[in-house]
C-alpha cells in the first residue's frame, strides 16, 4: 500500500509539472513576459541591411558592391554615408532596459510603441538580428531622460534610460551624402563668379598671398570669412528636381592648385527659389536659400567699409 501511494504521488507530481510547463509555453507563444536585461546586440561589421519605418514610410539602407545606398520604399537609391548609419547603430546599442513599464498590449498606444512608433530592423548577413520599436520620449530631470521601447515580438514595454529615440533618424536625407563643398581654402588660386549681365567678377590670390580683383580691392576680413564658410558646406535640404541640361543662372568656379576645379551652379526654379548643384556631389540637388546666400555673393559683399564703389546686388 505504501508503494502504491508513493507511485500515485510521483505520478501526480509529474502530471502537475507537465501542466505547469504546458501553461508556461502556451501562455507565452513567442511573447516573452520575462524581463530581458539585453535588448540590442549588433555586430556592426556584419550589418548588411537596416530598415527604419515611421508613419507608413520606410527608409532602406543597404550595402551594395558600390557601397551603402539609401532609399525610401520604392524610391530611387542614393549614396548613403556609412558614418551616419554607424552613428545610428551605435545609438541603438546604448539601449539598456531599466524596468518594465507595462506587459499589457493595450498600453502600447500610450507609450507609442505600436504602429505610431519607430520600427528598426537590422539584418546581419541576411539574418534579422534586431526588430525593435522605439516609442515615446520622456524627461525625468534636466539631466535624466528616457525612451520607451519594445521588441517587436514581445509584449513588454521597457524603459530605456538616457536613450533618445530621435538619435536614430527616420528620414532619408539624414543618411544621404550632404556634402556641398570640402576643400582647403589655402589651395584656392582663383574664384570666378559668373553672373548675369555685367555683374561677373573674380578673386585671385596674389604672389604675396593677398586676394585681389581686377577693378576693386577686396576687404581681407570679408574675403577670409567667405572662404571659411565656402570651404566646408553641407545641406540636408535636397530637391527631387532635375537640373541636368538646364542653363544655370549663377555659377561659382573655384580653381584649386593641383586639383580639379569645383563648380557650383544655381538654376532658377521660380522667381525666388534656386536649385543648387555641386561638382563634388554629383547626385545631390539642393533647395536651400541659406546655402545660396553663402555661395553666390555679390561683388559689393567684398567691399571694405570705406569703399567708394557703388553697391550692386544680384
Amino acid at each position: 500500500m505504501k508503494k502504491i501511494s508513493t507511485f500515485k504521488l510521483l505520478g501526480l507530481l509529474v502530471v502537475l509539472l507537465v501542466i505547469y510547463a504546458a501553461t508556461q509555453f502556451f501562455s507565452s507563444t513567442g511573447r516573452s513576459r520575462q524581463f530581458r536585461e539585453e535588448l540590442v546586440s549588433i555586430d556592426t561589421e556584419k550589418v548588411t541591411l537596416v530598415q527604419i519605418s515611421k508613419n507608413n514610410e520606410t527608409v532602406i539602407i543597404i550595402e551594395s558592391e558600390e557601397g551603402w545606398k539609401v532609399s525610401t520604399n520604392e524610391g530611387p537609391e542614393f549614396v548613403a554615408e556609412e558614418d551616419r548609419l554607424m552613428s545610428s547603430l551605435s545609438s541603438l546599442q546604448t539601449i539598456k532596459p531599466s524596468r518594465v513599464a507595462s506587459r499589457n498590449p493595450d498600453k502600447w498606444q500610450e507609450f507609442e510603441v505600436d504602429s505610431t512608433g519607430t520600427r528598426v530592423q537590422v539584418f546581419e548577413e541576411g539574418e534579422k538580428t534586431l526588430d525593435i520599436v522605439i516609442g515615446r520620449f520622456g524627461m525625468q530631470s534636466q539631466q535624466q531622460f528616457h525612451s520607451y521601447v519594445r521588441l517587436f515580438d514581445d509584449d513588454n514595454v521597457y524603459v530605456a534610460e538616457n536613450f533618445m529615440g530621435f538619435s536614430v533618424p527616420t528620414n532619408e536625407e539624414s543618411y544621404r551624402n550632404q556634402m556641398v563643398t570640402s576643400f582647403s581654402s589655402d589651395s584656392v588660386n582663383t574664384v570666378r563668379f559668373l553672373y548675369p549681365s555685367d555683374s561677373t567678377f573674380s578673386l585671385q590670390k596674389s604672389i604675396s598671398g593677398q586676394w585681389v580683383s581686377e577693378d576693386f580691392e577686396p576687404d581681407s576680413a570679408k574675403t577670409s570669412q567667405f572662404f571659411n564658410a565656402l570651404s566646408k558646406m553641407n545641406s540636408a535640404k535636397f530637391s527631387n528636381d532635375v537640373v541636368s541640361g538646364l542653363t544655370p543662372t549663377f555659377q561659382v568656379i573655384i580653381e584649386l592648385m593641383g586639383k580639379e576645379s569645383i563648380v557650383l551652379q544655381a538654376v532658377a526654379k521660380n522667381d525666388s527659389t534656386y536649385l543648387i548643384s555641386s561638382s563634388q556631389n554629383k547626385e545631390g540637388i539642393f533647395e536651400d536659400s541659406s546655402l545660396f546666400e553663402k555661395i553666390f555673393k555679390a561683388k559689393s559683399s567684398f567691399y571694405s567699409e570705406t569703399s567708394d564703389e557703388d553697391s550692386r546686388e544680384l
